[in-house]
């Protein structure tokens, strides 16, 4: 459930507002799903009418406070890197979709109606 509402949360904020996203993540995991590696903020990645075709949880940990999660999730969605200026296409297709798996980790550290909270991101597998 916190995986797939991420997902929603992520669609919203590439052509919306962010606040859903950020109300799930951490601000350094939103800028991550938001602009990938791109610490100017010029890019963003554009991801359009994903679907989770799987969710894997790769690991747990209990022992650390807050309690942490790594998910793998494999989605099939449009996905290309646009310049926010010029909307060009820098890398990626606006009409092929295609699969990739991200890496999640998600710690305990949310209110009760959303406790798993995106903390950080590992794209495009």
């Amino acid at each position: 459930m916190a995986a797939r509402r991420v997902v929603a949360a992520w669609t919203e904020a590439v052509d919306g507002s962010d606040s859903e996203l950020e109300a799930v993540s951490s601000p350094e995991a939103a800028r991550g799903l938001l602009h990938g590696t791109d610490a100017s903020g010029r890019t963003r990645m554009v991801v359009r009418g994903p679907g989770v075709r799987h969710i894997h949880i790769a690991a747990v940990d209990v022992d650390t406070l807050p309690a942490r999660m790594e998910v793998d999730i494999e989605l099939s969605a449009v996905r290309y890197v646009e310049d926010r200026d010029t909307t060009d296409v820098l890398s990626g297709s606006r009409d092929s979709a295609g699969r990739f798996t991200e890496r999640w980790t998600l710690a305990l550290e949310g209110p009760d109606e959303a406790p798993w909270r995106l903390v950080e991101t590992t794209s495009g597998r």
